[in-house]
This record gives C-alpha cells, sequence and structure tokens, in this order.
C-alpha cells in the first residue's frame, strides 16, 4: 500500500515534532550553531568589545567598593573618574558580574552575556510567537529567524553591542504580555507583570532602543485594544504596566535624564541636531551590502559594515504579501479577520520600519526627535527582523497545502543559512590579559561623551600624582582610595594652603575635613581642590547619592517590594 504525501507530512508532525520541547532543543542547537565563534579562547576585535570588559571593570569595581546602585567609575577619564553608570545601561551588566564572579575573566564574562541573551532571545520569540499563531511550528519558526538574521550577527561579532543585544530577549515578551493581557484570565496579574518587567528590561539594558520600538509598541497595544472587548479593563492593564515599568527603572532613568546637562554629552554630538542624517541606508544595502568589520561612516559611500536585512527575511515578507493577495478572498470572513489582520500589521510595520531607514523619511525625523531620541535610523534593522521573523511563523497556520508549506519552509531555512554563512566568525581573536584592562583609565568610550562639564582633560591628563599642592606648604599622605573614596593626611605648615586632588568634580561628591562636613570646590579646569587651614587635618572626600538619586532609588525599590509582596500573596492565594 502507498503511502500518500499528505500521509507522509502527518507522520512528520506527530513523530518528529510531536512535543514543544523539541522544538525547544532544536531551536537552542541552531542558536548554538550561530554562534559557535563565541566559544573560542580569549576576545575579539569590534567596535565596542573593549569598551565593554572597561565597563565591566568598572562596574565590578564599585560593587566592591559598596557603590549600590554603582554609578561611578573611579579610575575612568584618565583617573580622575567619570560618572559611567549615570548614563550607562546596567542590566547587561549583572549578568555579565555573575558570570566573572565564578570565571574571574572579563572577556569572557561578556562573551557569557551575548551567549545566554542570543539563546534566551530565540526562546522568547517562539513563545510570543506560539501564543500568536497557536502553534508550535509557528514558534519554532519565528525564533529560528530571529535567531539566524544577519544584524543579529553585526551586533555581537561586528559592533559587541552589548546592550541592544540583550533587548532582543525582552521585545517578544513585551508584544506577548500585551497580546494576554486582553484576555480576561486568572493569569492577568501574571501578564501584567511580565510585560512591566520586561519593559523594564529594555530600559535597563538599552534605553535608547525603547525610543525606537515606541512607535511599534503603540501600534500594537492599539491593535489589541480593537480586538477586546474590554477595553477600559485592557487600558488600565496596559497602562499600569508601563507605570510599573517606569517607577521600577526611575533609579536609573530620572537621573539619567536630568543629569545629561551636567555633562559634556550634548557638546560633542550636537545635540541630536542632524547627527542622524549622516546614517540614512539606501534600499539596496538592505537588499545587499557586503559583509565588513568597519564602521558606519557617514554618508553612504564610505560605509564598512553591512545593513542586510536577509535574503531569508526579505523572501518570507514576499511570501506573505503573495499569500494575502491569493488567498484573502478565499478564506472563510473569521479567517480574515483573525490571522490576517495580524499578518497586516506586522508586514505595515516591518515596510514602516525599512522607510525609517531611508533618506526619504528624512522630513519624519523633525517630528520623531522632538519627542524621542533616534540617533541611528539603521537600527531600525532590529524592528524589520522582528516583524520577518513572526511572519515567518505565520506561514505555519497560513499555509495549507503541506508539500508547499514543507517545501518553502526547508527553502528559507537553506536560504537563512547560506545568506549568513560569511556572518558567524569574528574578525580577529585577541589575548589581552585582564591586567591590561585593570590597568586601564579609559572611560570606555572614544569621545568622553558624559565627561563632567567644565572638565578640561587636555591639560589635566597630565596630572600623574593623586594630590598636588597648589598654594601654600603642605605634606600629604594618601592613605586610602576607591572608586567612590578618597582618603588622606595633611600636615599644613603655613597659614593656609590649597590641594588639588586627582579627581573630577561631579554632584555627588562631598568633602569632610576632621570629620565635618566641607563645602566641596574646584578648579576651572574641574579637579576638586581643597582648602586648608594651617595644622594637621584628615580629609575625606565620598561619593554619595544625591538628593534626586536617593528619591530615585527609593521609589524602584519601594516598587519592587510591593510587587514582590503582590506576587507573594497572589501565589499563596493559588495555593490555599
Amino acid at each position: 500500500m502507498l503511502i500518500s504525501n499528505k500521509n507522509i507530512f502527518k507522520l512528520l508532525n506527530k513523530l518528529v515534532f510531536m512535543k514543544g520541547k523539541i522544538y525547544i532543543v532544536i531551536l537552542l542547537l541552531l542558536g548554538l550553531l550561530g554562534i559557535k565563534s563565541l566559544f573560542h579562547s580569549g576576545f575579539y576585535t569590534s567596535h565596542d568589545g573593549r569598551h565593554q570588559i572597561i565597563r565591566l571593570k568598572h562596574f565590578h569595581q564599585g560593587l566592591l567598593d559598596g557603590q549600590l546602585p554603582v554609578r561611578w567609575a573611579g579610575n575612568a577619564l584618565a583617573g580622575f573618574g567619570y560618572p559611567l553608570f549615570v548614563f550607562t545601561y546596567r542590566l547587561p551588566f549583572w549578568l555579565a558580574e555573575g558570570w566573572y564572579l565564578v570565571s574571574g575573566n572579563l572577556g569572557g564574562a561578556i562573551k557569557f552575556v551575548f551567549i545566554i541573551t542570543y539563546l534566551a532571545s530565540g526562546l522568547s520569540m517562539y513563545w510570543f510567537s506560539k501564543k500568536l499563531w497557536s502553534s508550535k511550528l509557528a514558534g519554532f519558526l519565528s525564533g529560528f529567524l530571529y535567531l539566524w538574521a544577519p544584524y543579529r550577527f553585526l551586533n555581537i561579532f561586528v559592533r559587541a553591542a552589548l546592550g541592544e543585544a540583550v533587548t532582543f530577549v525582552f521585545i517578544p515578551l513585551v508584544f506577548l504580555g500585551l497580546l494576554n493581557l486582553r484576555k480576561n484570565s486568572k493569569k492577568k496579574f501574571f501578564w501584567l507583570n511580565l510585560t512591566a518587567f520586561s519593559l523594564a528590561g529594555v530600559i535597563l539594558s538599552h534605553a535608547i532602543t525603547l525610543f525606537l520600538w515606541l512607535i511599534p509598541l503603540i501600534s500594537w497595544f492599539g491593535f489589541n485594544l480593537v480586538k477586546t472587548k474590554e477595553r477600559i479593563k485592557y487600558l488600565i492593564s496596559s497602562f499600569l504596566s508601563g507605570l510599573i515599568s517606569l517607577l521600577l527603572t526611575t533609579y536609573y532613568w530620572l537621573p539619567a535624564a536630568l543629569e545629561r546637562k551636567n555633562t559634556i554629552v550634548a557638546d560633542v554630538f550636537g545635540g541630536l541636531g542632524g547627527y542622524y542624517q549622516a546614517h540614512f541606508v539606501t534600499l539596496k544595502q538592505l537588499l545587499y551590502s557586503k559583509w565588513g568589520y568597519g564602521f558606519s561612516m557617514p554618508g553612504v559611500k564610505d560605509d564598512m559594515m553591512s545593513f542586510q536585512v536577509g535574503i531569508a527575511q526579505w523572501l518570507v515578507v514576499l511570501t506573505s504579501l503573495l499569500l494575502l493577495f491569493f488567498t484573502f478572498t478565499k478564506f472563510n470572513k473569521k479567517i480574515i479577520k483573525v490571522v490576517y489582520s495580524k499578518i497586516i500589521f506586522f508586514l505595515l510595520t516591518f515596510f514602516f520600519s525599512i522607510y525609517l531607514m531611508l533618506a526619504n523619511s528624512n522630513w519624519l525625523y523633525v517630528y520623531i526627535n522632538r519627542f524621542l531620541m533616534v540617533d541611528i535610523p539603521w537600527r531600525f534593522l532590529g524592528v524589520a527582523v522582528f516583524c520577518a521573523s513572526i511572519l515567518f511563523g505565520s506561514l505555519a497556520v497560513g499555509l495549507k497545502n503541506n508539500f508547499f508549506k514543507w517545501g518553502l519552509i526547508g527553502f528559507i531555512f537553506v536560504l537563512a543559512f547560506y545568506g549568513n554563512r560569511n556572518h558567524l566568525k569574528v574578525n580577529q581573536y585577541t589575548y589581552f590579559p585582564d591586567s591590561e584592562y585593570w590597568q586601564s583609565e579609559e572611560t570606555s568610550s572614544e569621545h568622553n561623551d558624559y565627561a563632567p562639564r567644565g572638565f578640561n582633560y587636555t591639560n589635566n591628563e597630565k596630572m600623574k600624582d593623586q594630590l598636588n599642592p597648589e598654594s601654600g606648604e603642605s605634606h600629604n599622605n594618601l592613605l586610602e582610595r576607591k572608586s567612590n573614596f578618597f582618603k588622606f593626611k595633611s600636615q599644613v605648615e603655613s597659614e593656609k594652603a590649597e590641594i588639588i586632588t586627582k579627581l573630577a568634580y561631579y554632584p555627588g561628591w562631598q568633602l569632610f575635613i576632621d570629620g565635618k562636613k566641607t563645602e566641596i570646590s574646584y578648579q576651572d579646569d574641574g579637579r576638586i581642590k581643597i582648602k586648608l587651614t594651617q595644622g594637621d587635618h584628615l580629609v575625606e572626600l565620598i561619593f554619595k547619592e544625591t538628593k534626586l538619586r536617593l528619591v530615585s532609588n527609593l521609589v524602584s525599590f519601594l516598587t519592587l517590594i510591593v510587587f514582590i509582596s503582590l506576587g507573594i500573596k497572589k501565589y499563596a492565594r493559588i495555593k490555599r
């Protein structure tokens, strides 16, 4: 008895992919294949790789010195200190810190974060797509294409954009949370928390990425608002999740927003003025551009990195368009209303993200940058990759002919593997010992973006000693220096003396002379100056939280405590 093609595919569905766990295992294996280059010893050359290691070093030292949260990088900026973690994302470094404590290797800890978040992003996409299309196969397809996209490999192997790479874990979870909040279920508290904590994850991983996603997320919220019958409840729960995420992360974003004026960042980039205009790409580059390990240069001609969406991704989008065109009228109204409205949504979002990367959208940025902060248009590649991945999942439920469906899926897999065959390796491995990074006094940025305003780096970097007598006669002995603490003894023999410290002034530094808090002063070049009278003195400089930071910390801490308490009560009630 002959076995028909239909029965073969049924058998494949039942036996090979009987359980969702098999999808997950295969997805993880494919993910490991994609990032196998990270399992090599040493680190690798990249745009920000060294910067990420330097940041982790400063983060670890801050924790050792009792900073919680970490704000000040003590020996950055030529040893004067730098408000790095007032502004820089911190969640990726919490993840790296855990592995660093185990391994004792800075570069290995950064690679660890790239690996686990890359794999986790495939799982989060699997979860969202599975729920969206009510299909485990759909989840698997979306998870795969989300991992095997040129932009994902660009972020890891070329840019080493740690914060942005981590956000890929949370974006599908935010979409998933907003999808499920519209359902009137007993798990609403769970979905509200998932949405809130995932949004918080994006903010703490790379806040600028959230700006890129605001329009798609608001649109997705509107889409679900139209679909649900209980719109008031959905409005309230969605608003609460957004509010909670902001409260949880207040300790980071509020000081970062209000303290920018204390730094030179606006001078470095000229605000955001016309910065974005130099980084539009062409449609040709999005379709195909040669892989490289250089930088995105102003204009198009000199770009040394690839901005391609991906051959497989483009084919998925084209197939989705054809699916709509040829079959829209052949399905019953229920299928058109539920399934195809989702396809239309993600197709529109995909093409909108493509448009925002092209110079034609320049007029729109005039309005966007009044409210948001979008510095590099090609970062919308993340949105395009996300939408294409979701659309790949839709083929699992949209295509009814098994022979055609599995043939197309197989072809897209082959295209994804082939299209990324040259994207899976680093440019060059490096083998610097950790001591090289620990001795570094870098800020983790070539431009020292967040140097305190008024600090003269050119003149000050020549200062070698920790204490420099400026006037009068004094004998000084440095007793202790940490990232957030500076202590010395001074024997002043003249009537008065002034001593310049190797510390950059920034709000938060407090001066104590002989145990008494004293008004702090600083030179025109930004160095902290100590004024002493005749006699022996014990001088202490301590970096503490300002009132703004203390209030921000308190808001985040209380929010976390409240929701942990509510979660415990909810769990206890379920157990009963």
